[in-house]
C-alpha cells in the first residue's frame, strides 16, 4: 500500500513543524507545499514541474534519473496526444531504444539517495524516480516556486 500526505491536508501547521524542521534557506524561498510518501518498490513516470524541489530520504532509497529542458524532444514530451505535455513515454528506467531512438542523445543523470539524502530539483527539470531499496521508501518532498520566471517564459516558448 502506497501513502501520499500533503500539508494541503494538514488543519495545523504546527504538525507541519514537528514532521520536518525548516533549513536556514526554506525561510526565505516561498514554499508552495510538503509532502511526505511511503511506498514500496515503486516506480513514477518521468515528467517536470513548474516548481524547484527539495527531495530528502528519510528511510529507505531512492534513484532518481533526470534530464535537463534542453532535451526534452528527445524524450518525446508533447509528440504523443496520449500525454499531457509535462509527462514524457519515455521510461526512464529502461533501455527505450528501438521504440525512441532519441533517447540515446539526451544527456541523463542518476542520483541514488539514502537515508539523509537530499537532491534539489530545479524547475521544468524532468524526473522519474523509483524505489530501490528493501524497505518501504519514505521521503519528503518541499515545493517552491520558481526563482526564475524569465526562465518560465523561455522554455514554454520551446513548445
Amino acid at each position: 500500500m502506497n501513502y501520499y500526505f500533503t500539508d494541503e491536508t494538514v488543519t495545523s501547521y504546527d504538525l507541519i513543524s514537528d514532521i520536518m524542521a525548516k533549513p536556514d534557506f526554506m525561510h526565505f524561498t516561498r514554499k508552495r507545499r510538503t509532502m511526505m510518501t511511503i511506498w514500496p518498490n515503486f516506480i513514477r513516470h518521468p515528467g517536470y514541474k513548474l516548481e524547484e524541489q527539495v527531495v530528502c530520504v528519510v528511510v529507505g532509497q531512492e534513484t532518481f534519473k533526470i534530464v535537463g529542458p534542453a532535451y526534452k524532444q528527445h524524450i518525446y514530451s508533447g509528440v504523443f496526444e496520449k500525454y499531457d505535455p509535462d509527462i514524457s513515454p519515455v521510461d526512464f528506467f529502461r533501455d527505450n531504444l528501438e521504440h525512441f531512438p532519441l533517447v540515446k542523445a539526451a544527456k541523463m543523470y542518476t542520483v541514488v539517495l539514502n537515508p539523509g539524502d537530499c537532491l534539489y530539483i530545479p524547475s521544468f527539470w524532468w524526473s522519474q524516480s523509483q524505489s530501490t531499496g528493501s524497505r518501504k521508501t519514505r521521503m519528503f518532498t518541499q515545493e517552491f516556486e520558481s526563482s526564475s520566471k524569465l526562465a518560465g517564459m523561455f522554455i514554454s516558448m520551446l513548445d
